[in-house]
Order: structure tokens, then C-alpha cells, then sequence
């Protein structure tokens, strides 16, 4: 059945097909997994940014949140009132979160 010169080379077109599909896929993966990575750390980073943005002006704010405050002044004799995050890649804060028992 190998013997016909049709299906050999019908065998040997299949597996390059293949072969460039399975190459086509894989690059098509991986440009997409890190395109989507860039846009979620991004996004996060800039929804960290706003919410600091917003904490700070609260605490700056006279007329603002008296339960954020008090919880500030609270933690205001501690070595910090906000714990970093580093971007393990940059080392560039990403995120600090308020501490608030």
C-alpha cells in the first residue's frame, strides 16, 4: 500500500501540514497569553493607583471618612500604614494595601 508514489507523498504533505499548524498554534498561544498578561497587569495597576489616589484624598479631606481616619491615627504610631507590593519584574509598587483590624 506504501509502494503507490500518491500516498507517500500524501503521507508527507499531511505531516508538514501538521507540522506548520502545530507551529502556527503554538505561536499564536503564547503572542496571546502575553498580550492578555500585559493587559490585566495594566488594568491592576492602574485600579491600584486610583484607589490609593482616592484612600490619600479621604485621609486628606476634612470632611471625609471619620472611620478611615480614626483607623489612620490609629495605626499611625506603627512603622507603616501601608504594606508594598513590588512588581516581582520591575520592583515598581503595584499595590499597598491599608492596614485595618
Amino acid at each position: 500500500m506504501l509502494n503507490s508514489v500518491r500516498v507517500r507523498l500524501t503521507l508527507w504533505y499531511t505531516a508538514a501540514l501538521t507540522c506548520v499548524l502545530i507551529v502556527l498554534a503554538i505561536a499564536t498561544y503564547v503572542i496571546l497569553r502575553q498580550n492578555a498578561m500585559r493587559r490585566t497587569d495594566s488594568t491592576l495597576s492602574e485600579l491600584a493607583e486610583s484607589f490609593l489616589t482616592t484612600v490619600n484624598a479621604e485621609l486628606a479631606d476634612e470632611s471625609g471618612s471619620i472611620t478611615l481616619r480614626k483607623a489612620a491615627q490609629e495605626k499611625a504610631g506603627r512603622s507603616s500604614l501601608f504594606k508594598t507590593f513590588p512588581h516581582p519584574k520591575t520592583q515598581r509598587t503595584i499595590l499597598q494595601t491599608f492596614f485595618a483590624n
